[in-house]
């Protein structure tokens, strides 16, 4: 119990952490902004790549099942804009995307243009936003969204809070047993 609570408070701190960056409430020292290279940002963005891969992954099969296509200025456009998505917060989430789209945003056109390329293996396939971004290098294997820590940090503690109270209703029930039995005892004398 007490490695899952040291556990449960690492992924805490992670989390608000996360937090604090996505709601752009840093500590003074880090008022400049984080890292690029923070595992905090690494992993907002991940999210962001995962956010602005639906997005395109949405318009682009609009596209492909109207048999068109977006020219290559349009695509490069497009891409670009992905971080104006409203589902990408202000802050350090912006940030993120703006990070994660200066790396990236070549690699996104071409293999978005690979939809609409006949010979190409992900003609007119799908995006999938996490196989997608983990190909790309952005996401790492095995990675969890904020949304997957906070509810998993959220259940683990609704756990060792529902253990505890189980542990503490059979420390009373044997007491009870045992005066109950006591009492038996005392009638069978009887």
């Amino acid at each position: 119990a007490r490695a899952v609570s040291t556990t449960l408070a690492g992924s805490r701190l992670l989390v608000s952490s996360l937090l604090g960056l996505i709601a752009g409430r840093l500590p003074s020292a880090a008022a400049a902004g984080p890292s690029k290279d923070s595992p905090a940002m690494k992993m907002l963005q991940c999210d962001t790549c995962i956010t602005v891969m639906a997005g395109l992954g949405k318009d682009v099969k609009h596209l492909i099942e109207g048999e068109k296509m977006w020219k290559p200025k349009d695509l490069s456009e497009r891409v670009r804009m992905s971080c104006m998505d409203p589902n990408i917060a202000d802050g350090s989430m912006k940030d993120a995307c703006a990070f994660m789209m200066s790396d990236f945003h070549e690699a996104i056109g071409r293999d978005i243009a690979l939809r609409w390329t006949e010979d190409s293996e992900e003609f007119e396939e799908d995006i999938v936003p996490k196989d997608f971004c983990s190909r790309l290098g952005v996401c790492r294997e095995g990675y969890r969204s904020i949304n997957e820590m906070l509810s998993t940090s959220d259940r683990k503690e609704k756990d060792l809070k529902w253990e505890k109270e189980e542990k503490t209703k059979a420390s009373r029930k044997p007491k009870k047993k045992k005066d109950q039995e006591d009492g038996d005892d005392e009638a069978d004398e009887s």
